[in-house]
C-alpha cells in the first residue's frame, strides 16, 4: 500500500506532470488538466495552479496573460514559501521578460530565482544550472560578455553532473558558441559548435 501524497505535494506533482506536456507541446491537453476545478481553498495550490497556467500562457504566446498570472504566483509563493515553488515562478516570469523584450527585468526575475536556488540547494544543483542558462539567455542581447560567464557557470555544473558526453553539455556547447559568436570570437565558436555536433553524433 503505498500512503497518498499530501494535497499540496500531489498539487506540485500534478503540474509538474503538466509542465511536462507543455514542454512536449501538447498545449491543448495541458490547458484541459488546467480548466479541471480545484477542490478546497489553499491559498498554495491556488498559487502553483496559477504558475502553471502562466508558463502555459508564455508557450501560447499569450504573454499580457502569462505576465498577469505570473505576477500573481510570485507574489503569493513568495509571502507563504518563498522556496523552489517561488524560485521556479520567477524563472517564469523572467522567461516572459525575455519574450517582450524587457531584458532588465527578466534578469532581475532570474537573479532572484538563482538567489533562492543557491540557498536551498548544492552547487551542482541542474536548477542552478538551469538558473544560469536562463541568464545567459536573458543577458545574450545586451551583454554578451555576461551571458558567456552565465553559460560557462551553466556548463561548469553539467559536466559535473553528467560528464562530457551527455545532451545537456551539447545544449551548453552550442549556447557558448552563440555567445562567442556574438563576441566575434570565432575560433572558440567554432570549438564549441563542433563539439556539440560531435556529442549529438555519438549520443
Amino acid at each position: 500500500h503505498i500512503p497518498k501524497a499530501n494535497p499540496r505535494t500531489q498539487a506540485i506533482l500534478n503540474n509538474r506532470s503538466v509542465e511536462i506536456l507543455i514542454h512536449q507541446g501538447k498545449l491543448s491537453e495541458a490547458e484541459n488538466i488546467l480548466k479541471a476545478p480545484i477542490t478546497g481553498t489553499d491559498p498554495f495550490i491556488a498559487a502553483i495552479n496559477r504558475m502553471t497556467e502562466g508558463f502555459l500562457y508564455l508557450n501560447q504566446g499569450r504573454n499580457d496573460r502569462a505576465l498577469e498570472a505570473l505576477t500573481s504566483a510570485v507574489h503569493d509563493l513568495q509571502e507563504l514559501e518563498n522556496g523552489l515553488e517561488t524560485a521556479l515562478a520567477l524563472s517564469y516570469l523572467g522567461q516572459v521578460y525575455v519574450a517582450t523584450g524587457k531584458y532588465v527585468q527578466a534578469e532581475t526575475q532570474l537573479q532572484m530565482a538563482l538567489s533562492i536556488r543557491r540557498e536551498k540547494l548544492e552547487g551542482t544543483s541542474e536548477l542552478i544550472a538551469a538558473s544560469y542558462n536562463d541568464l545567459g539567455f536573458a543577458c545574450t542581447q545586451v551583454d554578451v560578455d555576461r551571458a558567456l560567464d552565465y553559460y560557462e557557470q551553466a556548463a561548469a555544473i553539467y559536466e559535473k553532473l553528467h560528464g562530457k558526453d551527455h545532451r545537456k553539455m551539447a545544449i551548453a556547447n552550442t549556447n557558448l558558441g552563440i555567445a562567442n559568436l556574438g563576441l566575434q570570437f570565432y575560433g572558440d565558436a567554432t570549438n564549441h559548435f563542433e563539439a556539440a555536433l560531435a556529442i549529438w553524433e555519438k549520443i
